[in-house]
């Protein structure tokens, strides 16, 4: 029998996001994503976990909700994660699958046709953020959404944009498909470039300030 499989029957398909964040190595976190169809890399959900886990009773804010939703929930128990989405019908189908989430919708005012052209105009207003998400409250805010695609999709200039203000000092920030050409757009209009602390996979993380 080989090693995926023996670790695939010791924990078992229901608890196997409890076992990735309970023990975020390899072994789990690769199973887990076998399992659940994670689109995060084993390296990836490792070094947003371990800045998690880095902020006793961590306030973790998430752009996007999707199949890593779970994980972040269990990872961050003790502290506070809260779910930002602009596709209404996807957040129910995800609310649905796990009921303990706390997940609200979201509506951006941009769109990716012309992204590039657009970066040349004036700066759009955040998004009008729902009771309870405050600039300045977050340990971690990991950016995995709004979608990209299709043209009419939003795009992350708005998330990317906001999370610095919405970070923490001393907060992380990641955004995940910096291999994309606007992503690494936002990121260098956005982000410091000194903030930069590791690129891994499809993962950019920095680190603000403490103050």
């Amino acid at each position: 029998m080989g090693f995926l499989k023996r670790v695939v029957q010791a924990v078992g398909a229901k608890p196997s996001v409890a076992a990735a964040a309970k023990f975020p190595r390899w072994p789990f976190l690769a199973v887990m994503r076998k399992m659940t169809g994670v689109q995060l890399s084993a390296r990836e959900l490792s070094r947003v976990t371990a800045a998690i886990r880095a902020h006793p009773e961590c306030r973790l804010l998430v752009f996007g909700v999707g199949n890593d939703s779970a994980y972040w929930h269990a990872v961050n128990r003790g502290g506070r994660t809260v779910f930002l989405e602009d596709d209404a019908g996807w957040l129910r189908k995800v609310v649905d699958r796990f009921p303990k989430l706390t997940a609200f919708p979201l509506q951006y005012s941009t769109q990716m046709a012309g992204w590039e052209k657009a970066l040349d105009q004036p700066d759009p207003p955040p998004p009008a953020w729902p009771a309870g998400v405050v600039e300045g409250e977050w340990d971690v805010v990991l950016v995995d959404g709004p979608a990209a695609f299709p043209d009419t999709a939003p795009g992350r200039r708005q998330s990317v944009a906001a999370a610095p203000k919405l970070v923490a000092p001393g907060g992380d920030i990641f955004v995940h498909d910096s291999e994309r050409a606007a992503e690494q757009a936002y990121c260098a209009r956005y982000l410091p470039a000194a903030g930069l602390v590791a690129e891994v996979d499809r993962l950019r993380h920095y680190r603000l300030p403490a103050g």
